[in-house]
């Protein structure tokens, strides 16, 4: 299997996850109306899953379209990972994995990646500025480990 085959499947894996999770307003603040709002949050955690899956380093990319919109998506050189897109009505496939998204190019960039997320250092200090993100992580993991006993 390919290596982006593996990253689209560990990506429906991490949107399922997503969508089965109930919410919880206690300890997911914004992160319960996913997909909406939460594309920062979300990507980390999906790159932080590819990481652990061992299948490489990942860019945190965030632009703005013409009609001042931000997105944010995982970028693996010129391979795009983004299971959020689906808000702006796109199109595309809930988990699109791909290094060809006319979508993806109406937003602006600046050539800049938000971060990359290399290690468990980059994920620690994201999340120091955004709590929600890891409560919402460890939710995401705890339904991981029970989905797979």
């Amino acid at each position: 299997m390919s290596n982006t085959a593996k990253i689209t499947r560990a990506a429906q894996v991490i949107r399922t996850t997503f969508e089965k999770l109930p919410d919880d307003p206690a300890t997911d603040g914004y992160l319960g109306e996913f997909p909406l709002g939460c594309t920062d949050s979300t990507s980390v955690i999906l790159g932080l899953y590819l990481i652990g899956e061992e299948l490489g380093l990942f860019r945190v990319v965030s632009g703005r379209n013409t009609e001042n919109r931000t997105h944010t998506w995982l970028q693996q050189g010129a391979l795009i990972v983004d299971i959020c897109h689906d808000m702006f009505g796109s199109g595309l496939p809930t988990v699109f994995v791909s290094e060809d998204s006319t979508w993806h190019s109406q937003f602006d960039t600046n050539g800049d990646s938000l971060f990359n997320l290399r290690t468990i250092a980059d994920y620690n200090h994201y999340i120091s500025k955004h709590p929600w993100t890891n409560r919402k992580f460890m939710r995401v993991v705890n339904a991981l480990r029970v989905g797979s006993n």
